[in-house]
């Protein structure tokens, strides 16, 4: 498979899934790598999206993990400091508290 192909295979599918356990994962890396900035914005600024990616993982340390490989996919990507989200470095402020329980995400913005 072309990684090209692939990532717009893994794009679409997280379009048509964006509750789903990958998507709320890996969404946001394959949109930025196909071009579909724009989408991957959208997400990042849809607070429910948001609040759903960072409760993927049953503790404390896999909820951290979650939230850190967002925050390195906004690195790897450039989009961390875009004009078009805060997200990414409001989560890399509040990694710790959000980690410990998302539904501060809330209080936190």
């Amino acid at each position: 498979v072309d990684i090209d192909d692939g990532h717009t295979a893994l794009a679409d599918y997280c379009s048509s899934s964006r509750d789903g356990i990958f998507s709320l994962r890996h969404a946001v890396f394959h949109l930025v790598k196909i071009g579909r900035r724009a989408e991957a914005f959208e997400l990042l600024n849809d607070f429910a999206w948001v609040q759903s990616a960072i409760s993927v993982g049953d503790d404390e340390a896999q909820r951290r993990a979650t939230i850190g490989n967002l925050i390195r996919d906004c690195v790897e990507l450039d989009i961390y400091f875009a004009p078009e989200s805060d997200t990414p470095r409001f989560l890399g402020k509040a990694v710790h508290a959000l980690s410990y329980d998302p539904k501060e995400l809330a209080s936190q913005v």
